[in-house]
Order: C-alpha cells, then structure tokens, then sequence
C-alpha cells in the first residue's frame, strides 16, 4: 500500500513541472548587457512567449526553461543621463 502512495505522489509532481506558478513568470534572470544576452538565448533556441518591453525598472522579456517555467529575463534601467551621453 505504502509504494502505491508514493508511486501516486511522485506522478502528481511530475504533473505540475513546469506549471508551479499557474502559467506566470516565477523566476528573474537579471542581467546587465540585456540585448547581449537575449540575442544568444534565441540563438541557441531559447523559447521566448513575450518579446523584450520597456519598462520602468529596465528592458524585460519573457522565456520558458526546460521544464516550461516562465522567467523574465531584466536588464537594468538605462538613467536618461547615460542615454544623452552615450549620444553625444
């Protein structure tokens, strides 16, 4: 009966990888050469489901591990004096 339980247990786990979080963002991935980094995630096949946004606290995509979590990846906020800067 004991082995029954657990064999029943482990297949409930195994059902919600990759949905711990009901379908949301769980995890952040934060990162300071933003387009960098998203430029090699979709060269080696990374599935993004939302494309790179602004945001108040920085650029911001959404992808899926292995297991179907969602993540954002972040870059930090670019400060509008470094973006006057960087322009001159």
């Amino acid at each position: 009966m004991r082995r029954v339980s657990v064999v029943v247990s482990l297949k409930r786990q195994a059902a919600i990888v990759g949905a711990q979080h009901a379908g949301r963002v769980g995890f952040f991935l934060r990162v300071d050469d933003f387009a960098g980094h998203y430029e090699r995630m979709l060269s080696a096949g990374v599935k993004f489901v939302r494309p790179p946004r602004t945001e108040p606290y920085g650029v911001v995509a959404v992808f899926l591990d292995v297991a179907g979590n969602r993540w954002d990846l972040i870059g930090r906020a670019v400060n509008p004096c470094e973006r006057a800067t960087d322009a001159d």
